[in-house]
């Protein structure tokens, strides 16, 4: 609430990133569900308010964090601050959130959230997968996150047109990445091949 009122220079005097380590702390203690709650909200307000210490958040290892509320669903409100805080980090952190997997283990919980919140599940894809150029990392991650959103899409709510356009856009992503990948390593190979003969 300070935050929210205070001036520029009163933010700037008071450094918000002292305080992520502590919410990040309090966001995994799994015995005490108010306290989680709380941290969750005020870690999202903070970078609302701050959008720049998604990076503290990353270097505190909060994207570990964060991975394990999208394993556990004791308590949706934390598992829903959670996605909307991954979403807000995937603005400028795409690889260190898809390498986190945290987004898989949202993607594989889908259908236990409302419209709302699976918007935001597949926003974080669509986001993460633009960083990914290559066969290998298609093979280990991308095959996974292409497989769970095909079997998951029959319980999605595609009579809702922004839920249909996101999955589709989704999987019309990773297919371009594919076929891009795909088409690199022909050119490189028809290359070497090239060079081969010309020896």
């Amino acid at each position: 609430t300070e935050f929210w009122m205070a001036n520029e220079s009163m933010k700037q005097a008071i450094k918000p990133n002292r305080f992520v380590r502590v919410l990040l702390i309090h966001l995994g203690c799994e015995n005490d569900a108010s306290l989680m709650v709380m941290a969750s909200n005020c870690l999202l307000s903070l970078i609302d308010l701050f959008p720049e210490i998604s990076e503290t958040i990353v270097d505190a290892k909060g994207l570990k964090t964060l991975e394990e509320k999208g394993k556990s669903f004791e308590y949706i409100d934390v598992a829903e601050n959670s996605v909307k805080l991954l979403n807000k980090i995937a603005e400028n952190w795409p690889t260190e959130v898809w390498l986190s997997e945290s987004p898989i283990s949202f993607l594989n919980m889908i259908d236990f959230f409302d419209t709302s919140v699976q918007v935001i599940i597949l926003d974080v894809i669509k986001k993460c997968i633009h960083e990914f150029y290559t066969i290998k990392q298609f093979d280990k991650q991308m095959q996974d996150c292409l497989t769970i959103l095909v079997n998951k899409s029959a319980y999605l709510n595609i009579g809702n047109d922004t839920i249909l356009i996101r999955t589709l856009e989704c999987l019309d992503n990773i297919l371009s990445r594919l076929n891009e990948c795909q088409n690199h390593t022909s050119n490189n190979i028809d290359e070497e091949d090239q060079k081969d003969d010309d020896d």
